[in-house]
């Protein structure tokens, strides 16, 4: 039996610090599932809410569940005292798994769903063999799946800002679930939108400008050398290193061909140089042009 308690350290709010881990975590995804079977994956719709709290978690906990295709796992939710963590997951054999949230989401149970989609996520990658020795990359593994497999919308959602005013003294606090800084929350979802040409409802509040910068760097990601959405600036830098066969932070080049990651899910792909073309990715299948 494993327990994980979560979610630990948070980076600072406006951050892309783990971005690399991010997208190293979207690659595993596509590499242990497959390209079609990681775009089968739909978004949970919104959940009615619940007088009890009890109660309505472990639906929620069933729902998402069935969403993960692990409709046969018994999620059972209860409430405890967790000092400073929000909730934990016992991993075992199965089918059984016992998620502990902290008593204090009885009280309020806003962000009940955030962090129960987490925590579910973390029985699907145990399912699914998916585990890292690491137990800070894991979890920003398991944020980024909870977020990248339709099921991200409550953690964005339990980002809040609010401000009080004091006599003399404003105070603002934020809060938030998960391991991600909220831009990088809202990364993970339009990495998500970009790659299965989906249109993403608008998000409530703090979550709006979160989703807003992270679609800004997703796009970024489209926007890179020999793909052909690259500037003009980045296409002439590219053509000089490919005369002096240079190799740059998005691309190396090996004989004739050019080797650079896929925008969508990050695997690498070999191309021949000096060619416009439109390539599709052997793991997600996803298509770009490219000037190579």
């Amino acid at each position: 039996m494993a327990f994980l308690r979560w979610p630990g350290p948070v980076p600072p709010a406006g951050t892309f610090d783990r971005l690399g881990v991010v997208a190293d975590s979207i690659a595993e995804l596509y590499a242990k599932l497959s390209g079609p079977a990681v775009k089968a994956f739909g978004t949970l719709p919104p959940l009615p809410a619940e007088r009890d709290p009890l109660t309505g978690a472990q639906r929620v906990a069933a729902a998402m569940a069935r969403h993960l295709g692990i409709g046969d796992a018994r999620v059972i939710v209860g409430f405890s005292a967790l000092g400073g963590h929000v909730g934990e997951v016992e991993l075992g054999p199965g089918p059984e798994y016992f998620v502990t949230l902290s008593a204090r989401y009885q009280d309020d149970p806003r962000d009940i769903p955030a962090v129960l989609a987490h925590e579910v996520t973390h029985v699907f990658l145990h399912r699914h063999g998916l585990r890292h020795a690491d137990l800070a990359r894991h979890e920003i593994l398991t944020d980024t799946a909870t977020l990248y497999l339709g099921l991200g919308r409550p953690m964005l959602a339990a980002y809040r800002v609010d401000v009080t005013q004091g006599r003399y003294t404003r105070r603002r606090t934020t809060s938030r679930v998960g391991y991600l800084s909220p831009p990088e929350m809202g990364y993970v979802p339009a990495k998500r939108a970009l790659a299965f040409g989906e249109e993403v409802r608008p998000f409530p509040g703090p979550a709006a400008e979160a989703y807003r910068l992270g679609h800004t760097r997703a796009l970024a990601d489209y926007a890179r050398p020999p793909l052909s959405g690259a500037s003009r600036a980045a296409r002439a830098r590219y053509r000089q290193d490919r005369d002096h066969h240079r190799p740059a932070a998005d691309y190396r080049f090996d004989g004739a061909k050019v080797a650079f990651a896929c925008p969508a899910c990050g695997h690498g792909t070999r191309l021949p140089v000096g060619r416009s073309v439109r390539a599709r990715c052997p793991v997600c299948r996803s298509v770009f042009g490219c000037e190579t």
